[in-house]
């Protein structure tokens, strides 16, 4: 079983290049079933288990497709042939399109997609289709959908995905309130006009779509993943570094610049992405809301990673499961409180010298916790981590972390 060894203090310096967005490509691969006729064309398609996954899903549904890999280009081709099927948790994202090509859909529902089966009940529900389900299965139908006005402010980015696609082919209009500013949803909504949808955002979070009869193929460029550049930038504050994330928006990563900036770092917007310049010394900073809204672990890791360099009392969001997970390395310096998340003692200055775990996210906290901290602590499964990113440690390594891997 291999092991990393880690040698925490090292400042992380130099370029990252980031990947595609998976989300972008999801929600991509789904609406590329509103074309009946024409190509979808992506470009900067970086393969993913659950992009593979996604494919194989669109072959069943009657989607003709082909994937370059050397050139990143996957080319989507509905035509007017297709054949519903049964959705999994993975293709959640896919409800609306499958219902608008194929007037029925089922979906297996998994505790996982709880909150995103309950916001399609209400979508579908308020939009005019028929919705059952038991106790494993929605199932939806549907021979015309009406247009119809939502607040979205605190969905699923998937359930968002769903009623923007969807209303694309809905009869009238239909207005979303709420809508966050993600790259996902800029993306979505590029690609949809450019296949022949009309669809407005009336100002920074509304959005209008009016139904159209028929949508054709059209080419968009995937987005580079935006909190994956937030995730890095966290860990060169964290580590006192010099980086500089490629490909990174500032209008995306707001609420990221703002944060390590009040905790006295330098942030320069560059032409080519985002760098960040640490300090030594990181000033206590509170997560500001819309930094604490953005639902992906990575981003939650990196405040932690922040966090634990700063002197004072803080707090984050983590799930109780992950906060008992870390509370044996951390000690009495960290807390966890019913409705209010973990608290922290800061700064740490010192881990157990072994972080055992078993799940690949738990080990992405302690491997940031270990590039921090400057001491040398060992990871146990190294393998783990390589399911969120197989990349991941020779990024790292690149950077200037001190990683080794060891059987």
């Amino acid at each position: 079983m291999a092991k990393l060894k880690v040698i925490g203090g090292a400042p992380l310096k130099g370029n990252i290049e980031l990947i595609s967005d998976e989300l972008t490509i999801l929600a991509c691969q789904a609406a590329s079933l509103l074309a009946t006729s024409g190509t979808v064309i992506l470009d900067h398609v970086q393969s993913t288990p659950k992009i593979v996954a996604t494919n194989k899903v669109l072959q069943k549904i009657g989607v003709k497709l082909a994937y370059n890999r050397h050139e990143e280009i996957l080319k989507l081709d509905a035509g007017w042939h297709l054949t519903s099927v049964e959705l999994t948790a993975n293709e959640v994202q896919m409800v609306g399109t499958v219902l608008a090509r194929c007037r029925e859909v089922s979906l297996i529902k998994t505790p996982e997609i709880a909150q995103q089966v309950s916001e399609l009940k209400i979508i579908f529900n308020q939009l005019g289709a028929t919705v059952t389900e038991n106790d494993t299965q929605l199932t939806i139908t549907a021979n015309h959908l009406e247009g119809q006005a939502f607040d979205v402010s605190s969905w699923s980015v998937e359930s968002i995905i769903n009623v923007l696609t969807v209303a694309t082919l809905t009869r009238g209009i239909t207005v979303l309130n709420g809508v966050p500013n993600l790259p996902v949803v800029s993306s979505l909504v590029e690609l949809l006009n450019k296949m022949g949808a009309k669809v407005h955002r009336t100002n920074n979070s509304t959005v209008r779509i009016q139904g159209v009869s028929y949508l054709h193929g059209a080419d968009l460029y995937i987005i580079n993943d935006q909190l994956q550049a937030g995730f890095y930038l966290m860990l060169a504050a964290a580590t006192g570094g010099d980086l500089v994330a490629l490909g990174a928006y500032a209008d995306y990563l707001q609420p990221v610049t703002k944060y390590l900036e009040a905790a006295g770092n330098t942030i320069i917007t560059q032409r080519n992405g985002i760098r960040v310049i640490g300090t030594q010394i990181l000033l206590p900073t509170k997560p500001n809301p819309d930094l604490l809204a953005i639902a992906d672990l990575r981003i939650q890791i990196g405040i932690l990673a922040v966090q634990a360099r700063q002197l004072g009392q803080t707090q984050f969001e983590f799930s109780k499961t992950l906060a008992e997970e870390i509370r044996p390395w951390l000690g009495s310096q960290v807390h966890y409180q019913e409705g209010r998340g973990m608290t922290l003692d800061g700064p740490i200055n010192s881990l157990p010298t072994t972080l055992t775990y078993h799940e690949s996210t738990v080990g992405l906290v302690g491997l940031a916790l270990a590039l921090t901290v400057k001491q040398t602590t060992w990871l146990d499964q190294a393998e783990l981590l390589g399911e969120l990113d197989k990349k991941l440690v020779d990024h790292l390594v690149s950077l200037g972390a001190q990683i080794k891997i060891e059987f």
